[in-house]
C-alpha cells in the first residue's frame, strides 16, 4: 500500500547487500575488540558500527541494482 513491491533483483540485490553488511559488522566489531584488549579503551562506538554495516548494507544494494540494470540497457 505504501510501498512498492521489490523485483526478484531487488531481493536478490538485498540479499547479498545485508551479508555484506553483516560480514562489515563483523570486521568492525573484531577491530573494536582487540583494540580494547591491547589499548584498554575502545575505538569505534557502538553508533558508528551500526551506521558503518547498515549503510554498507544499503549501498551495496543500489549498487549491485545499478550494475544490473546498466548491464541490462548495455545487452
Amino acid at each position: 500500500m505504501f510501498f512498492k513491491q521489490a523485483t526478484n533483483d531487488e531481493q536478490r540485490a538485498w540479499k547479498e547487500a545485508a551479508v555484506i553488511g553483516f560480514y562489515v559488522f563483523l570486521i568492525l566489531l573484531f577491530i573494536d575488540s582487540m583494540y580494547d584488549i591491547t589499548m584498554g579503551g575502545s575505538l569505534l562506538s557502538s553508533l558508528t558500527i551500526f551506521w558503518a554495516g547498515l549503510a554498507t548494507s544499503f549501498l551495496c544494494q543500489y549498487v549491485i541494482v545499478w550494475r544490473k540494470k546498466r548491464k541490462e540497457k548495455s545487452s
